[in-house]
């Protein structure tokens, strides 16, 4: 994980993160109506990923596209934790996103 010090230092950060890990064995049961939920909704979809993510490799953001064909994938040199690793970046494509698809 790339997460800065200075956000891993904020108080309740690590421990969010380990509760997130802790929990996400419960997610997989629900992948089947996410994946039927994203085929069926048709909406814009923007997938931001990390380049640098140990668990969640690129191959994942790409296949979005096959439930989300109209899913805009941005690779970032980031871990997991791309909000911490690259605020600014992740900002920008964030605003982008949402300026060219009237949600802002």
């Amino acid at each position: 994980m790339l997460a800065s010090v200075a956000s891993a230092q904020r108080p309740g950060v690590v421990e969010a993160q380990l509760d997130l890990w802790a929990d996400y064995g419960s997610n997989l049961p629900l992948y089947p109506k996410w994946q039927a939920l994203l085929q069926k909704l048709k909406l814009p979809v923007l997938v931001i990923w990390g380049d640098q993510d140990k668990f969640f490799t690129v191959p994942g953001a790409l296949a979005y596209r096959r439930d989300a064909p109209q899913a805009e994938v941005q690779v970032i040199h980031s871990g997991h934790f791309a909000t911490l690793d690259s605020p600014d970046e992740v900002g920008r494509i964030l605003a982008d996103f949402t300026g060219r698809h009237n949600l802002d």
